[in-house]
Formats: C-alpha cells, structure tokens, sequence
C-alpha cells in the first residue's frame, strides 16, 4: 500500500484496474481493436444480391411509372471466385490478430509505466518516512 493523497493508501491492484479502464491511450487501443474484428466477417461473405426494376414503353410527357406499358424485374447475385474470397478474410483475419497484438503490447506498456510510477511513489514515501 503506498501514501497516495491527504494520508489516502492506494494498493497497485486499484492504480493498474483505474489505468486499464480510463488511460485514453488503452481505450483507443481497446474500441480499435473491436472496429478491425467487426471486419473480419464481412470479408468471408458474398456482396448483397441486388434487385432492379425497369419500366419500359412510358408514354412521352409523362413522368409517371404507373403508366409505363411493360415493367421488367430482375434479381442477381455476384457470385466470387472462391479462392478470393478466402484470401480476402484471410488478409482481415491477420490483420486483426497484428492489430491485436499491437494493442496487448500498448497496454502492457501503459500498465508497467503505471506500475513504475507506483513503486516510485512507494520508494519516495519510504524515504520520507526514514
């Protein structure tokens, strides 16, 4: 326990929870981390199907559709080639685990630095106290 403020002990177990929900530096890291894994999903699954209509034969001066004398519907489906597929949720695959990666470093760095300044404030109250 170290002497924090106004006579106030502070165990590590408090600064390093404190830290790794509030440091600005480990929320980005956290929110980022979950925006490149929203992304991973989507990469493995084919493009919506797209649904189209076209009227044909509309009388001229009128803007209605109503009066068009044939109406055409179709509906398609962009089918890819497999191995892009793949390769490309691959590719966000990896770069989510890089992602992650970087970000358990980042906030094991805040935490040591956290961790650092702590013993350092225990050291100086120590030395006070002597």
């Amino acid at each position: 326990m170290v002497e924090y403020l106004h006579g106030r002990e502070i165990a590590l177990e408090q600064v390093l929870s404190e830290a790794y929900e509030n440091n600005p530096e480990i929320l980005f890291v956290l929110s980022n981390s979950d925006a490149v894994a929203a992304n991973v999903l989507p990469a493995y699954v084919w493009p919506n199907p797209s649904f189209e209509v076209m009227w044909i034969n509309i009388p001229q001066g009128s803007i209605d559709p109503a009066d068009a004398g044939m109406r055409q519907y179709s509906v398609s489906q962009k089918i890819p080639f497999p191995a892009k597929q793949v390769i490309r949720g691959s590719q966000k695959t990896i770069e989510k685990d890089l992602v992650d990666a970087q970000s358990i470093g980042k906030i094991n760095h805040v935490l040591a630095v956290t961790e650092q300044a702590y013993w350092t404030l225990y050291r100086l109250n120590r030395e006070k106290e002597i």
